[in-house]
């Protein structure tokens, strides 16, 4: 199921420096539009219930500043008594997975 993310100064907090390492992979997101794609609330957040089975994962879905689509998962743990988001991927979106997410993002 798919829900609106939300913008708001505890998601802002999560992120502490959790983004600071650097993604494998050559074309990605840069560090500061993963962070917009995840905190702007016209964006879209799903758990993904299918390829983890140890840990909750979420889906991250929106655009970055230039205007492309962005495929983000991550992961919520505590550290050091803070709740820190901990990225696992961040990818540009292939035009049949945009063409799927404004599908479904119609019918919101």
């Amino acid at each position: 199921m798919i829900q609106k993310a939300a913008g708001n100064a505890r998601t802002q907090a999560l992120f502490r420096d959790e983004f600071g390492r650097d993604f494998q992979g050559i074309a990605r997101p840069a560090n500061s539009d993963v962070k917009l794609v995840l905190m702007s609330a016209r964006n879209l957040i799903v758990r993904d219930v299918q390829n983890s089975l140890t840990e909750d994962r979420y889906i991250a879905i929106g655009k970055t500043r230039a205007g492309r689509f962005s495929f983000l998962v991550f992961t919520l743990r505590v550290a050091d008594d803070q709740l820190k988001l901990r990225p696992i991927s961040a990818r540009y979106m292939h035009k049949k997975e945009i063409a799927k997410y404004e599908k479904e993002i119609a019918g919101l």
